[in-house]
């Protein structure tokens, strides 16, 4: 499947955090949430959805695909790339969501835009994967389809996000 360059990072190098200094958590600590708090869920409560239950689907029913048909894909066919090409990389050449890469540079999954708030994370093989949720300024967190929270994005400046696990780890990018 052909990929915009404008997302692709293996196409853009100002994507490509090895090619990019300014987006590679390993040079810009700013961007690192081992160096940076106020970016790191473990400390930063209000990043955390064990603390902040705003940020939670099991007590924030406006962000439970359970409990809002907006942002579930067997309500919504507008979010469901398998009922929607429009929404459906494959199919679409002029895909307006981001793409989830893996720190190798391979492409894993995409983001369709539910709400202002929320993304509805899918994997290339178009199975849902869960959400994205944003929490403020500081980007998105991420929750699996059981609503366990699985990882966070930090925004990296250039109109993505790098991607890291709940115990701060990167793990990849999301442009």
């Amino acid at each position: 499947m052909p990929i915009q360059a404008a997302k692709d990072p293996n196409q853009n190098p100002t994507l490509n955090p090895a090619r990019n200094p300014s987006i590679n958590p390993r040079h810009n600590a700013s961007l690192n949430p081992a160096y940076n708090a106020s970016i790191n869920p473990a400390y930063n409560a209000s990043l955390n959805p064990s603390y902040n239950a705003s940020l939670n689907p099991a007590y924030n029913a406006s962000i439970n695909p359970a409990y809002n048909a907006t942002i579930n894909p067997a309500y919504n066919a507008t979010i469901d790339p398998n009922r929607n090409p429009i929404a459906n990389p494959h199919q679409n050449p002029n895909f307006t969501g981001f793409f989830v890469w893996t720190r190798a540079l391979q492409v894993e999954g995409f983001f369709i835009k539910a709400s202002d708030d929320i993304y509805v994370i899918y994997s290339m093989e178009l199975e849902r994967q869960g959400l994205a949720i944003r929490n403020g300024n500081y980007g998105f967190h991420l929750v699996d389809t059981s609503g366990r929270w699985v990882g966070y994005l930090v925004p990296d400046g250039q109109k993505g996000f790098l991607r890291f696990t709940p115990r701060a780890e990167w793990n990849g990018l999301v442009v």
